[in-house]
């Protein structure tokens, strides 16, 4: 059961969900300059699949962490590209497990669905373990270096925990740390290798497209399919550790403003594979209009 508080505790809710999405996003790929496009936009949400469990320091049950009010704009967040700044010793974590390395990309925090239907975090401070992660073992060390140790965490600070992984996503580490670190803590962290593409990647014919939130880089929005264009099927979302191997598969879980992805339509040229159409209304003061995002190849 949700329950409902006042718009105090929610609007101080957002603005620690702003300081913590701007730290993880300082290990991104995203340019330094770029805003979302719409107020409602969320970004460093996670979905929590079913069956997962709370941080062993957080005993108090989730149910009672307050539902985003819907007179309440979700907040702007600038991202933060490369700057290494918001990590302590400028230092963006990574770890080495299986002779894979994955990078810190946020808090495994519980994500909300807003009265108006799209998806908002709660800086509550609980941190959750996806279900089907098991323990492996300790951090074995920390280091300011790259890891060259297994279980070796990169990290700009003294810190000690557990690694855990499961054999199904092998894309996706999460690693428990005892202490506080960046004034957070005990804590579940996400760690994801180069084979997640970011959680920005949809599978069609045997291709990776990437579908990034907002005007970045190539990732324009057109009020017009171009000429030729078909509808391809909707879109699957198969959850965000995973990668997709299936036609359609996604693990990208929201669009530009936040609104669930799986679903939605796609469209395509069959004489052009470089991209794809993700049809991504807009959603603005004024009301809502029809668009289409385009998501080109990975390179």
């Amino acid at each position: 059961m949700i329950k409902h508080q006042g718009n105090l505790y929610i609007l101080a809710s957002m603005f620690l969900a702003i300081c913590l999405s701007v730290a993880a996003m300082a290990c991104s790929e995203v340019p330094a300059d770029t805003i979302s496009e719409a107020e409602s936009i969320i970004t460093d949400a996670v979905l929590p699949p079913q069956g997962q469990t709370e941080s062993p320091a957080e005993e108090t049950a989730s149910e009672t962490a307050p539902q985003a009010d819907a007179e309440v704009p979700i907040s702007i967040v600038p991202v933060a590209g490369h700057n290494m700044a918001f990590m302590p010793k400028g230092i963006c974590p990574q770890i080495l497990v299986n002779g894979t390395l994955y990078r810190y990309v946020e808090l495994a925090q519980e994500i909300w669905e807003t009265p108006s239907g799209h998806y908002a975090t709660i800086a509550d401070g609980k941190t959750y373990l996806p279900e089907g992660f098991e323990r492996i073992g300790d951090i074995s060390s920390v280091t300011e270096e790259e890891p060259t140790e297994e279980l070796q965490l990169q990290v700009g600070a003294y810190v000690s925990g557990g690694v855990f992984t499961n054999p199904q996503l092998p894309a996706a580490v999460y690693v428990y740390l005892e202490e506080s670190w960046m004034d957070i803590g005990p804590a579940y962290l996400r760690f994801i290798s180069e084979d997640l593409k970011d959680d920005m990647c949809i599978r069609f014919e045997g291709r990776d497209y990437c579908f990034d939130r907002g005007n970045t880089g190539e990732s324009e929005k057109l009020e017009a399919l171009p000429d030729g264009c078909i509808s391809v099927g909707f879109l699957h979302f198969i959850g965000r550790d995973a990668i997709p191997v299936g036609d359609l598969e996604t693990n990208q879980l929201m669009d530009t403003y936040g609104f669930p992805i799986d679903g939605r339509e796609v469209f395509a040229d069959p004489s052009d594979a470089s991209v794809i159409y993700l049809y991504e209304p807009q959603h603005w003061a004024q009301g809502e209009y029809d668009a289409w995002r385009c998501c080109h190849l990975f390179p």
